[in-house]
């Protein structure tokens, strides 16, 4: 009996490891996003990726060869790069001279460096002009698996080597070539139905391994830092170690029976695995953990697999396009762990380490580990918690009073309650906190209240003042032996307690305007400073009786503060309506004495694990930290949680690139100093910055030195591109630079000198020869100069009224012809909307010289070209300034709408033409100004 007992226990055992095979484990958490044709790739088919030394992204594509910079995509293909035969793009490589190899499938191969192309077919030397795989060796090799054999290109020489002619290999196609961890040791090499090979002491052989047979083809293969070498084929995954093959995945796992497309070990030595229809799987030495289609991904069917710099991991798929997965910084406890419902208001921990969570409607819940445990208790509203001496939890809500169940036990109900019959104030409850000496505070949206002894005490406000009624929205104490200190922030503002009193510490002076500072949130750190979250006033610090104001002008993300945590680092953590920042307390100080000018806080929203980024309002505590550190936040979507010590910041600086130059509308090649002349002065800067773990977050800033007094800030929504108008003779440096998404600049600039030469009759040899003129002969010197001042625009010193353009050939019939054409080019079809309009694109669509417009411009319409775009530009955005359907877009909103590529250009042009700034317009036309 007792043997049959032990059977069916290793029975149970077994079963149970079994199911924990066939359930594969998920990843750890990561963020995702794709890209398909809807964000601009060419074609939602993905084959194969690279990161350049430049940084930037490629991936080949069914249609075409594409370069990413995390914000726009380039295409390249046969038919605007000629050296492109096909566009079906199955192999990517760059060497270590900077050249990026392309394989095509029936195309042969191509390589680009320095923006030339060359290619290279079967005419050139190589075995077939379907290419399959790119390797490089550390010997500088280039080896290429083609449809029908193998290729090797040796360092500086010209002619390709064909390996296999007259070996095993010839007729067969190449699948995959990886390198190998052994001395003397070539790569390895796959095929298509032919088995594994290896080149060894520069010999070409096949592998006959122990163990089980190569049975299927083989599709990917990569050997890790240990010497395993990893084998994906038509039917599943192989490990080849200590010259035995073997399954690694457990019975009946899918690794052993989809076929496996791609094979990655990343940066810590984890392998991600790509199948044909399963999704992604990583085996981290021990296990398996999965990310199917289900999961996330935009397609089961993984071909391509790449590691950035970032450690961010980019998936090509089949037909779901590229994908983009970033480690998650935040995890979210929501309805799919258990809660009634993702909108939580409140968060409270108990001493037994479990956490409260009040939700807006469907009652309380506690949490353990992440996940809901026992039961709900059912009441709407809930605004605040709080656990007493005697573990008694005390709950608040928005109409009903004070629910309090003794000893916290959800079980334990009905739930003893208390509202303005037991002598509460108000039955809406804002906070509930407790002192040392037991007494329990109540905040309503009609006061203060103190419970003790069984009893209600209101504490009113300063004598002989008339108030509205103070609607509490925080309570904090600061508390020793010594002093005891109630604040109390509130929509009027902040409030201590004195002899049983309320009295003024900070409030609005203008009681029919919207309170100076509405209080969410308040925090008594150890230091003595008292920290108050405003609600569009920034953070604020109370600290020997004066108030310091840090809001987004010092570098905030955001003004909307509704909660405030420290963590063990004395880093204070906000939550707000758009995501949750750090900011250290040590540059709080530092930006208050003035050693910095700016702060650079830490910003976490969707991109790192948020199911939403509006943090919840409107109930106290409004974010807690438990006792293990970690930090929880309650959200509109469910319980944001963040452990502080866990938080890696992106180290990275992004590569800062100035991609193209315009000189009056032509692009530049020479980017070694060229010179321009007189009059090309239209300057144009098309640059990015490479940071590809936020794109959205990354931040640009250039400046024209010769011309810039300062630094021109570039938002993250802001066109990456600069302009420079009507630039004087001289030397000129342009820079940018970038910083990523945790604040990590970029301390060395991309430049780009040039010269533009002063006017000929503005040269010193000009002069030269004029002196010597007159001293051949004045008349002669005055014949001259009289010609010469007819034949050129005026100089410094002309009379006034003298016709700039008395020697134009302008026809006045041409002018009757083009401008009716250009004003209704403005009024009607809007042109000035688009902000990459030039002179020289716009005198393309009247079929007329560029000078000639601007002639017409300035002599018929009295304006230069920029002030007659922007005076349209201007009125429209007057217009949607004004317009109630428009109320809900930001100034910078507008002016994109409008044709302007920058704030700053916006702001400049609206202040020249109405004398005021965007936002005071619209403020003084609203209050009917």
């Amino acid at each position: 009996m007792r043997h049959g007992k032990t059977n069916l226990l290793l029975s149970i055992i077994v079963g149970i490891s079994i199911l924990y095979f066939l359930i594969p484990t998920p990843l750890a958490p990561y963020t995702l996003e794709t890209w398909t044709t809807e964000e601009g790739l060419p074609q939602n088919s993905v084959l194969c990726l690279v990161q350049d030394k430049t940084g930037y992204i490629w991936f080949g594509a069914q249609s075409g060869l594409v370069r990413f910079d995390g914000v726009a995509f380039r295409v390249y293909n046969r038919w605007n790069t000629p050296h492109l035969n096909n566009d079906k793009i199955t192999a990517l490589y760059e060497d270590s001279g900077g050249g990026l190899w392309v394989g095509t499938d029936g195309g042969g191969l191509s390589r680009m460096k320095d923006h030339e192309w060359t290619s290279y077919t079967a005419k050139e030397g190589l075995s077939n002009d379907s290419v399959r795989v790119l390797y490089g060796d550390r010997q500088g090799n280039l080896w290429i698996g083609a449809a029908n054999g193998l290729n090797r290109l040796a360092p500086g020489k010209e002619k390709f080597e064909i390996l296999t002619t007259g070996d095993d290999l010839w007729g067969n196609s190449i699948t995959a070539i990886t390198g190998s961890t052994k001395a003397g040791a070539g790569p390895w090499i796959g095929t298509d139905d032919n088995g594994l090979y290896y080149i060894n002491n520069g010999k070409y052989q096949p592998y006959k391994p122990e163990g089980e047979p190569i049975r299927h083809g083989i599709t990917a293969l990569s050997e890790d830092r240990s010497g395993r070498l990893w084998i994906g084929t038509q039917k599943g995954l192989l490990c080849l170690e200590k010259g035995r093959i073997q399954r690694p995945a457990p019975a009946n796992h899918p690794l052993n029976d989809s076929a496996v497309r791609s094979l990655m070990p990343d940066s810590s030595g984890v392998l991600w695995i790509g199948t044909d229809g399963e999704g992604i799987f990583q085996f981290n030495g021990k296990t398996f953990s999965s990310l199917p289609f289900d999961r996330g991904l935009a397609d089961d069917f993984i071909y391509a697999l790449l590691e950035d710099r970032e450690a961010n991991v980019w998936v090509g798929t089949f037909t779901g396009g590229l994908s983009r997965l970033t480690r998650a910084r935040v995890s979210t406890i929501t309805t799919a762990d258990g809660l009634p419902q993702n909108l939580v208001r409140v968060l409270l921990e108990d001493r037994t380490g479990g956490l409260w969570a009040g939700m807006d409607r469907k009652g309380l819940v506690k949490i353990k580990n992440d996940k809901v445990t026992g039961d709900v208790f059912p009441i709407a509203g809930i605004t605040a918690l709080y656990q007493d001496n005697d573990n008694n939890l005390w709950i608040g809500t928005r109409q009903n009073g004070i629910a309090r169940l003794a000893g916290g036990n959800l079980r334990n109900s009905p739930a003893e309650t208390y509202t303005t019959r037991e002598g509460l104030s108000d039955n809406q409850i804002t906070a509930i906190r407790g002192d040392k000496a037991g007494n329990i505070w109540i905040g309503t949206a009609n006061g203060l209240n103190r419970f003790e002894k069984g009893k209600f005490t209101v504490c009113t406000q300063e004598k002989d003042k008339t108030y509205p009624p103070v609607h509490i929205q925080a309570i904090e104490i600061q508390e020793n032996a010594a002093t005891f200190t109630l604040w109390v922030g509130a929509a009027q503002g902040l409030m201590q307690l004195k002899g049983g009193r309320l009295e003024e510490v900070l409030t609005s002076t203008n009681g029919r305007e919207r309170p100076a500072y509405d209080i969410r949130g308040l925090y008594a750190d150890p230091r003595g400073n008292l920290w108050l979250g405003l609600n569009g006033g920034g953070l604020g610090r109370f600290s020997n009786a004066v108030l310091s104001l840090y809001t987004t002008d010092s570098g905030l993300p955001n003004n909307y503060i509704f909660s405030i945590l420290e963590d063990d680092q004395k880093n204070l953590w906000l939550s707000s309506s758009k995501g949750v920042f750090r900011v250290s307390t040590e540059q709080l100080d530092n930006l208050a004495q003035n050693k910095i000018k700016a702060l650079t806080p830490l910003y976490l929203d969707e991109k790192d694990g948020m199911e939403s980024s509006e943090c919840a309002t409107g109930g106290q505590p409004s974010a807690w930290k438990m006792s293990d550190g970690k930090l929880c936040f309650p959200t509109i979507k469910g319980v944001a949680v963040i452990d502080p010590g866990s938080i890696t910041l992106n180290h990275v600086p992004p590569p800062v690139i100035i991609e193209e130059v315009l000189v009056n509308s032509e692009p530049v090649t020479n980017r070694v100093k060229p010179i321009f002349q007189a009059g090309q002065n239209m300057i144009e800067f098309y640059f990015t910055a490479l940071s590809f773990t936020a794109p959205g977050r990354v931040k640009l800033r250039y400046k024209m030195e010769g011309f810039d007094s300062r630094w021109m800030e570039v938002a993250p929504r802001e066109k990456r591109a600069a302009m420079y108008l009507n630039l004087g003779p001289g030397d000129y440096r342009f820079l940018v630079t970038a910083c990523n998404s945790d604040g990590l600049w970029n301390e060395k600039s991309a430049t780009f000198e040039f010269m533009i030469k002063y006017p000929f009759y503005k040269q010193p040899l000009f002069y030269i020869l004029m002196a010597a003129l007159l001293l051949i002969t004045g008349a002669a010197a005055g014949t001259a100069r009289r010609f010469y001042r007819k034949k050129t625009q005026p100089m410094p010193g002309a009379k006034p009224g003298e016709p700039k353009y008395k020697t134009s050939a302008l026809l006045p019939e041409t002018v009757e012809q083009v401008l009716p054409r250009l004003l209704q080019l403005m009024e009607k079809e809007k042109v000035f909307l688009k902000a990459d309009l030039n002179l020289k694109s716009l005198a393309q669509r009247l079929n007329v010289h560029y000078n000639y417009l601007s002639q017409i411009i300035n002599e018929r319409l009295s304006q230069s070209f920029n002030d007659f775009i922007n005076s349209y530009r201007i009125q429209e955005a007057k217009k949607k300034l004004l317009d109630p359907a428009e109320d809900n877009k930001t100034i910078l909103d507008i002016a994109y709408d409008t044709g302007f590529y920058s704030k700053s250009v916006f702001n400049t042009a609206f202040k020249k033409f109405t004398g005021m700034t965007p936002s005071e317009f619209k403020r003084d036309k609203k209050k009917g100004g």
